[in-house]
């Protein structure tokens, strides 16, 4: 115990940042009623946690694995105890998808259990703004509008003479406003984002191993997959439409979202169905050509003219 607590104070802890992702785990070899049974209670007395704590307040880490987890069997109390630990900041911490000690995989003749810690390792994409498109804009009626716009929040604009700081924030405030008034009336916003763009990619690759796995068991997985993926986006795939001959009822288009349909409406577009029954052959009553007077030649014959003439 004497060598852990020097352990501990001679850890380096600068100053957690917002965006710090700290994790501290292994044997600590400390007894405290944060993490261990009520039937160790006595020993939490003879360890010295004092220090463990502070550092853990200072640097807020708080305990990841659940209290009263045996980790540790000692051979001389008979008993479980907790002193493997693991610590984690809040960062950190919402990303734990489990830390549990597994009795399954406690290694041979080994006093300790090994601790099981998931993490989730997803990137948080930050959420960016859109920015407006000012290609298409239509400026006439962008300058009309803030014509207007001025002239009815500053009708007096090319007579007002700052008379004082203030007087000259209060303009130029109530000129930017026109401003942003002008520009979320004339001017749209690019509504692509590269959130858009990451699904967009899951959903063409879905759709390509729905075409490798078709007439499968894996075709319809893949595209209630992808079903799924646009129900949730909100995203409209652009469906293929292949027209018809118009029917009585003057169906002149039809939709297909299979690969299965989309070949058979091709097929029936592009080739002639099979007549139910052959046409009889004409009966030519003129004789058989009679045979050449001379033999073809052979390939390799032809390869040694062709050797000779070169």
């Amino acid at each position: 115990m004497p060598f852990m607590t020097c352990k501990l104070g001679c850890i380096n802890t600068p100053s957690p940042t917002a965006a710090s992702s700290n994790i501290w785990l292994g044997d600590f070899n400390k007894h405290h009623q944060l993490w261990t049974t009520p039937e160790t209670s006595d020993r939490c007395w003879h360890s010295n946690t004092d220090l463990l704590l502070h550092l853990l307040a200072d640097c807020g880490m708080s305990l990841s694995l659940p209290p009263a987890t045996p980790t540790y069997k000692s051979d001389t109390h008979r008993s479980w105890s907790t002193i493997d630990l693991v610590f984690t900041n809040m960062n950190l911490g919402n990303r734990i998808i489990s830390c549990t000690a597994s009795h399954l995989d406690h290694i041979l003749y080994a006093d300790h259990l090994p601790i099981h810690t998931s993490l989730n390792t997803d990137i948080l994409l930050a959420e960016c703004e859109l920015r407006h498109n000012y290609r298409k804009v239509n400026w006439e009626k962008f300058d009309a509008f803030l014509h207007t716009t001025l002239q009815t929040i500053l009708p007096d604009t090319p007579d007002i003479i700052p008379a004082s700081p203030n007087v000259l924030d209060d303009f130029i405030l109530k000129l930017m406003d026109s401003n942003r008034q002008a520009i979320q009336k004339h001017v749209a916003k690019r509504w692509w984002t590269l959130k858009l763009t990451l699904l967009w990619k899951e959903i063409s690759k879905l759709s390509h191993l729905e075409f490798q796995a078709r007439n499968t068991s894996f075709q319809q997985y893949f595209l209630d997959k992808r079903n799924t993926i646009i129900g949730k986006s909100g995203l409209k795939m652009p469906m293929k439409v292949i027209s018809r001959p118009q029917d009585s009822d003057g169906q002149a288009t039809a939709a297909f979202d299979t690969a299965l349909s989309k070949a058979m409406a091709l097929a029936d577009l592009l080739f002639l169905p099979h007549p139910e029954v052959l046409p009889a052959l004409l009966e030519i009553n003129t004789p058989d050509p009679s045979p050449l007077c001379f033999h073809m030649p052979r390939l390799h014959q032809v390869l040694h003219h062709i050797e000779k003439a070169m």
